[in-house]
């Protein structure tokens, strides 16, 4: 008889003439046969055979879980993020235990962006395993300081609604927020940068830092002559 081909009925009339669920594996049966014989899974567990071999015999992610597998061994045997976080594995368990990728939670086990930072990640973490931005200010209230300290670029705080004085005051470069975000003359007056670095940095002409709410003293103080402060009173 080929143990590779042997019948559901030949191996329990084997299993039936005494030879163990151990003896089976030393005689190389497969998990699939003595598995449609009646053998328990938790012998085939009790018996050695790893969690990628039950997996491709047939045991499903529920049956291993009921027999106390855990997630490391799970995974590790091929079975998917999502499979196991069906079956009831936390987050928890698959990030410490299984070592699984933040994006593959993300993605495969659709863990939330708050579940995550509850088990202590921080924005930097959150970031490379692909939550968007937006989610790490509307969902857990980060401020911008840690958001930069993340590696998110003042453009990307100002594009989910950061004012230009929250990136100034957090610590971005007073050049970054003027120069790569595309707030006005008034919102960067707002912000408390002077019309003399609005001159230096982005060229706005006196009228333009007129239109934007400078007084004319500040305007002047940034070193424009007379005739360029012709008409702004």
């Amino acid at each position: 008889m080929s143990v590779a081909n042997a019948t559901c009925a030949q191996v329990a009339d084997i299993v039936a003439g005494g030879y163990t669920t151990s003896d089976l594996k030393a005689a190389n049966f497969p998990v699939k046969a003595l598995r449609t014989a009646g053998v328990p899974v938790q012998e085939l567990i009790d018996v050695g055979f790893s969690a990628s071999v039950l997996r491709i015999g047939g045991c499903t992610a529920e049956e291993l879980f009921a027999c106390g597998s855990t997630a490391a061994q799970l995974y590790g045997g091929g079975f998917t993020v999502q499979q196991l976080r069906s079956v009831g594995f936390t987050a928890q368990q698959l990030h410490e235990e299984a070592q699984v990728k933040i994006s593959d939670l993300r993605i495969a086990g659709r863990v939330s962006v708050m579940e995550m930072f509850n088990l202590g990640l921080n924005a930097s973490e959150l970031r490379e395993g692909g939550y968007p931005l937006k989610q790490l200010k509307d969902q857990l209230g980060l401020p911008a300081e840690k958001l930069r300290e993340a590696g998110f670029s003042a453009n990307e705080l100002e594009d989910v609604g950061f004012s230009a004085k929250a990136l100034r005051t957090c610590g971005y470069a007073a050049e970054e927020v003027m120069k790569q975000c595309g707030f006005t003359a008034d919102e960067l007056r707002q912000a408390g940068f002077s019309a003399a670095e609005l001159r230096k940095t982005l060229g706005l002409s006196a009228k333009e830092l007129k239109d934007g709410g400078f007084p004319v003293k500040d305007i002047k103080a940034a070193g424009f002559s007379p005739w360029q402060l012709k008409g702004l009173h």
